[in-house]
């Protein structure tokens, strides 16, 4: 909704997905960068579910997309990146003043948004 374009929408996640399945000529038909691109600004809130008059759960097919596709291209460093903050963290805690400079120099700062 917020972007208005149609490759955006639950229902264009929903034809993609069933497109690429049904007439892919890979050994895994999720391993599709255009699969990826539509299924990148999902948030898998589950909103869809409840409006979807057919009642296609796109988070869950995100989800399973997700493990086949990365099973394929490797997880990304940003996805490593949120699924260890934690352990990340904790690394930042053994240096304070290193981490809160980086943190709050306007360069270094800007440097590790982009990463």
């Amino acid at each position: 909704m917020a972007t208005r374009n149609e490759k955006d929408t639950t229902r264009a996640r929903a034809n993609i997905l069933r497109d690429f399945l049904s007439n892919s000529t890979q050994p895994n038909a999720f391993n599709h960068q255009e699969i990826y691109e539509v299924m990148d600004l999902c948030l898998s809130c589950k909103g869809c579910v409840s409006e979807c008059p057919s009642n296609v759960d796109i988070p869950t097919l995100k989800a399973e997309f997700l493990h086949q596709y990365y099973k394929e291209n490797g997880v990304p460093l940003r996805t490593k990146a949120i699924a260890n903050i934690g352990k990340l963290s904790k690394l930042a805690m053994l240096f304070p003043r290193f981490s809160n400079f980086s943190l709050s120099n306007k360069y270094t700062s800007r440097l590790l948004k982009k990463f």
